[in-house]
C-alpha cells in the first residue's frame, strides 16, 4: 500500500498532470487498509476481553467448589472413616489449584499438575462417597471396598500414558447407580440427590462454570447423605 503513492509523486516531478482521481483513489485505499486495521485491532481487543472474562468465571466457580471441599471436611472431621476425608479433600486441593490455573496469568505453570487433580477428582470424588455409603448400610466389606479400590486401574493406566476415557464412563455411570440404588433402599434422599448431581454434571454439562457448579451440590449432598451439615 505504501507503493502506490510513488505513482502521482513522479508524475508530479515530470511535470505530468495527475488525474485527480487516482490521488482519491490513493486516499480511499489509505482509509480501507486504516480501517480494517482498527478493525482486527478492535475484535483482537474484544476476543482477550472475553477470554479474560471466560477464565475469570472458571476461577471464580473453582474457587466455589473449593470452598465448599473445606466446608465438608470441617463438618467431617471426627469422622473414623477417611474415604469422606479423601472425596472433599481431593476437591479442595484440586480446585484451589484450579483457581491459580485459571485466575493467573502464570497459570498455565501448574497446568501439568491441574490435569492431574483433576483427573484424580475425577476417578475417586464418587467412588470413595460410593464406598462409604455401602459401608454405612451393611454390606459386605470386600464388595463396599471395591468401588473405592477399581478406579485405581484407570490412575495407574494414566500414570502409564495409558489413558481410557470409555472406562472412566463407565465406572462414572456404574458408581451413581450404585450410590442412587442404596440411597434409594436405605431411603435417603440426599444420597439420591448426590447421583443425580454428579451424573448430570458429568454427562450433561460440557462447561467448566457450570459443571463445578454442579459438584457444589453433589459436595453438599454427599455430606447430608452421611448425617453430617444438617
Amino acid at each position: 500500500m505504501a507503493i502506490v503513492p510513488v505513482f502521482p509523486f513522479i508524475c508530479y516531478l515530470v511535470n505530468e498532470d495527475i488525474d485527480v482521481t487516482v490521488a482519491e483513489i490513493q486516499i480511499i485505499l489509505n482509509l480501507v487498509t486504516l480501517r480494517a486495521t482498527s478493525s482486527m485491532e478492535n475484535n483482537y481487543g474484544i476476543a482477550a476481553a472475553l477470554k479474560m472474562s471466560e477464565n475469570l468465571s472458571v476461577a471464580l466457580s473453582h474457587m466455589l467448589l473449593a470452598g465448599t471441599g473445606i466446608y465438608c471436611l470441617i463438618q467431617i472431621k471426627d469422622d473414623s472413616v477417611f474415604l469422606p476425608h479423601a472425596t472433599f479433600g481431593i476437591i479442595t486441593v484440586h480446585n484451589i489449584i484450579a483457581v491459580w490455573r485459571w485466575g493467573s496469568d502464570q497459570g498455565l505453570r501448574v497446568n501439568d499438575i491441574y490435569n492431574f487433580t483433576s483427573y484424580t477428582q475425577l476417578l475417586f470424588a464418587l467412588p470413595c462417597i460410593t464406598t462409604t455409603l455401602w459401608l454405612a448400610n451393611g454390606y459386605q466389606r470386600e464388595i463396599s471396598w471395591a468401588w473405592a479400590i477399581v478406579p485405581m486401574i484407570p490412575f495407574v493406566c494414566y500414570l502409564i500414558n495409558d489413558f481410557d476415557m470409555t472406562l472412566i464412563e463407565i465406572m462414572v455411570l456404574l458408581n451413581s447407580a450404585a450410590v442412587g440404588a442404596v440411597s434409594f433402599k436405605a431411603g435417603n434422599n440426599f444420597g439420591i440427590a448426590a447421583a443425580v448431581a454428579y451424573a448430570i454434571s458429568h454427562f450433561c454439562i460440557n462447561r467448566f462454570v457450570v459443571y463445578n457448579c454442579g459438584l457444589c451440590f453433589f459436595a453438599y449432598f454427599s455430606l447430608r447423605a452421611l448425617g453430617y451439615g444438617g
